[in-house]
């Protein structure tokens, strides 16, 4: 099986969709990280953890009143131990 070189895609892809072939482009994690126009859309954002600084997330692509939503980090294991504890 022969793998297909994807970096000729957007070249192709007009010519796909003139012929009604349903297309799009497929971009593997990196990609997605490093796509500008996710970024700008504020879907693809960078999040600080106390235990991982500065990495990117997707976040929730729907906007409601054309907010974006609240992302918050996750809490790291035992944070929370005590207050639920006691």
């Amino acid at each position: 099986m022969q793998v297909t070189d994807r970096s000729g895609w957007p070249s192709t892809l007009p010519l796909r969709c003139s012929a009604t072939i349903p297309a799009g482009a497929v971009l593997d994690t990196m990609a997605l990280q490093n796509e500008p126009s996710l970024e700008a859309r504020g879907i693809m954002r960078s999040m600080e953890h106390k235990s991982y600084k500065g990495y990117k997330m997707p976040s929730w692509p729907v906007r409601i009143n054309r907010k974006p939503p609240t992302v918050k980090a996750s809490p790291i294991l035992g944070e929370h131990t005590a207050e639920v504890l006691s």
